[in-house]
């Protein structure tokens, strides 16, 4: 019911076809900043772009606008089917503001500043990774992440909610780490142990491990260490620990961003067998 992955946009038209039918796929839940891969690719035709970054958590829910309907493929047979994609910045503004920003020395800033200005926006993401992000190292990022970026923690959630919305897949550029991160949280809420969790985020390297040097040149490129192309469980054992040290627990850290005990209850409903 629920699949998570890496990028999607390096599917041709016949990836696309064999994606839909041996998935059925509903929704696809796109972590991606804007600027992050490209339009008009063969996987938009079937799951158009139906809400922006930044949208709500009620827009999810109550929006029927939301949903688009599109013809199938031949080689899925005749009518239509509601397909959807639900893009958040998972990155948003509160973790650019007072992460990574915030982090900046005040030449870096301006640097930044007159980047942004003059619409060098991949520029100043390389400067960002570079002088922040890559200093921070992932398992400090996640931290980050779980600190700064509840309101779209909470946006992503929400998406599981709606029966209608199953089978979901998740993905962002790698698949591991803003993906990892709602996908453990997923999986908590329907009860698998922590150290099941632990270990499906593992499963990464050894899925990646195909790409894996292409996926070194990429962070490279991009400004980023060589651990950003990296998934030790030791990232999500520390988030885990992290969670239960700052919040208490993870259910306290869930209450915190706003997915309460009825929301997840809702989930586990959904996505559990026997859950109550």
């Amino acid at each position: 019911m629920v699949f998570r992955s890496a990028t999607l946009d390096n599917m041709s038209q016949e990836d696309v076809d064999g994606f839909i039918k041996a998935h059925n796929i509903k929704t696809i839940l796109d972590l991606r900043s804007s600027f992050e891969g490209r339009d008009g690719l063969p996987i938009d035709k079937s799951f158009p772009t139906t809400a922006l970054e930044n949208f709500s958590a009620s827009a999810v829910l109550d929006d029927d606008n939301s949903i688009v309907k599109t013809e199938e493929f031949d080689t899925m047979g005749k009518g239509t089917l509601i397909r959807k994609k639900y893009r958040i910045d998972f990155a948003g503004k509160n973790f650019q503001r007072y992460c990574v920003f915030g982090a900046c020395s005040i030449l870096l800033k301006i640097y930044i500043v007159i980047l942004m200005a003059f619409c060098q926006r991949k520029k100043a993401a390389y400067t960002i990774s570079r002088h922040v992000l890559a200093d921070m190292g992932v398992k400090k990022m996640y931290k980050e992440f779980a600190v700064y970026c509840q309101a779209e923690v909470l946006e992503a959630l929400m998406v599981f909610t709606k029966p209608e919305n199953y089978p979901i897949e998740i993905h962002c550029t790698q698949g591991k780490d803003r993906t990892g991160i709602v996908s453990a949280l997923v999986l908590y809420i329907a009860g698998v142990p922590k150290d099941l969790i632990i270990t499906d985020y593992a499963k990464t390297q050894k899925g990646l491990a195909p790409i894996y040097e292409s996926m070194v040149a990429d962070v490279k490129k991009a400004g980023l260490s060589e651990d950003f192309a990296q998934a030790p469980p030791q990232n999500m054992r520390e988030l885990f620990d992290f969670l239960e040290e700052k919040y208490g627990s993870v259910e306290k850290y869930l209450d915190q961003v706003g997915f309460d005990q009825e929301l997840r209850d809702c989930v586990r409903k959904i996505i559990c067998i026997n859950s109550f």
